[in-house]
């Protein structure tokens, strides 16, 4: 007997996305859902700035700049 494939959950937000992820301590990880809380934000929405920041500091084209048509 084969077992059918489940099929996957369609997420339309993350159509043409990809992850981009990194293993830290809890207390990294803990202290980033606390400072989402704290400014009634997402994880997702800090990432995006702390990564806006680096693009910044290394002179490479921002976020917004990238997503551009």
């Amino acid at each position: 007997m084969v077992a059918e494939a489940t099929p996957r959950f369609h997420r339309p937000s993350r159509e043409d996305k990809r992850l981009v992820a990194g293993h830290f301590a809890p207390k990294v990880a803990k202290q980033l859902k606390l400072i989402a809380v704290e400014d009634d934000t997402t994880v997702q929405a800090l990432l995006e700035e702390a990564l806006d920041l680096l693009f910044a500091k290394k002179g490479r084209a921002r976020i917004a700049e990238l997503l551009k048509p």
